[in-house]
């Protein structure tokens, strides 16, 4: 039998998404939680995902809620998540299923058009944005009744006082100068951007505010309002595209310095080299010389020179003795005994 080990982040959503409040705290904490691990990220899409498929539309709700808060506050490596074909998948049929819960569908609604707001200047997320509009297109979504639903539904967690706008705005101005000016300081070839805690702490700012800033673009219908929040949000995205870029650099660098390092290694040695001092097993170059002068017709038992090395040719007896009964000897072909000058 196969037994399946838990799952620390998937665990942690089972639990959320069971509390009738999720508080920021709760958020923190599993954004750290994710962060920790390799593939925390993919686990918390694919646990939400699965939740979004649950019976119970309290679990459904709490889901959308936890996936929206997650959008906000874990960044990029987590959105990446959302807009893939599955979980895409996943929100159209909670729109477009006669057994959705009308406040389910609604809820559904509102986040992607939360997004598309919110990612108008990020083209990868533009999968958003074209689910949005095939849903608008297939009259799925309506989009005067949405926009007066959006309206009364978001009361209760954005304020549309005139003062609360322009505090909002105040805000969002101020973390993006902050984040500006932390980037403009560090160099993201020495310093990853991801992991120091001052610029993380501002860059998490400015996403809440973006997103802020696109609730109230949705809501109001102010146009000297919709101008300064067009204008923050506008702020607020040039420095994001900023951090971003500083966060390609640092892979690049990263990638390039990888690159040097593995070409700078030796090459293996595949020539087997001999030993200077001669006492290798193998033959040496003093014996293979000697070996190529060895004259074969010098006579073992001395060490004089050869009469082939000294030009003459070997001499032969003219005349050789035979075993016959004659007793004579056979002639040979006479041959020179002295060298041929």
């Amino acid at each position: 039998m196969k037994f399946f080990s838990s799952n620390p982040v998937s665990d942690n959503i089972d639990k959320l998404v069971k509390k009738p409040d999720i508080s920021q705290e709760d958020i923190k904490d599993l954004c750290n939680l994710m962060n920790s691990r390799e593939t925390g990220t993919k686990e918390a899409a694919k646990s939400l995902q699965s939740k979004l498929k649950s019976k119970d539309f309290h679990v459904v709700l709490a889901s959308l809620s936890l996936c929206e808060a997650l959008v906000e506050q874990c960044g990029e490596k987590f959105n990446g998540h959302i807009i893939s074909d599955k979980f895409l998948n996943t929100l159209q049929k909670l729109v477009i299923s006669r057994y959705s819960e009308v406040v389910v569908r609604n809820r559904v609604i509102e986040l992607l058009q939360l997004w598309v707001i919110t990612f108008e200047n990020e083209p990868r997320m533009a999968p958003v944005k074209e689910l949005y509009e095939k849903l608008i297109s297939e009259g799925s979504i309506s989009l005067e009744n949405n926009q007066s639903r959006a309206m009364s539904e978001s009361q209760s967690d954005i304020q549309l006082t005139p003062e609360h706008i322009d505090n909002s705005i105040s805000s969002a101005k101020s973390y993006a100068q902050m984040l500006a000016e932390a980037l403009a300081f560090t160099d993201p070839e020495t310093t990853d951007v991801t992991k120091d805690d001052l610029i993380q702490e501002f860059y998490g700012k400015c996403k809440s505010s973006q997103i802020t800033i696109a609730k109230y673009l949705a809501l109001i219908d102010n146009e000297a309002k919709i101008s300064l929040l067009l204008r923050v949000n506008q702020e607020l995205i040039n420095t994001l595209n900023h951090y971003n870029e500083m966060v390609e650099r640092q892979l690049v660098a990263a990638a390039t310095k990888a690159s040097l390092t593995e070409s700078e290694k030796p090459l293996p040695d595949l020539i087997q080299h001999e030993p200077l001092n001669g006492t290798s097993s193998g033959t040496s170059h003093s014996s293979l010389a000697s070996e190529h002068d060895q004259d074969p017709f010098a006579d073992p038992s001395t060490s004089q020179p050869s009469d082939k090395k000294l030009g003459k040719r070997p001499e032969y007896d003219a005349f050789e003795s035979t075993n016959d009964d004659s007793g004579l000897q056979k002639p040979l072909v006479p041959v020179a005994t002295h060298a041929i000058i």
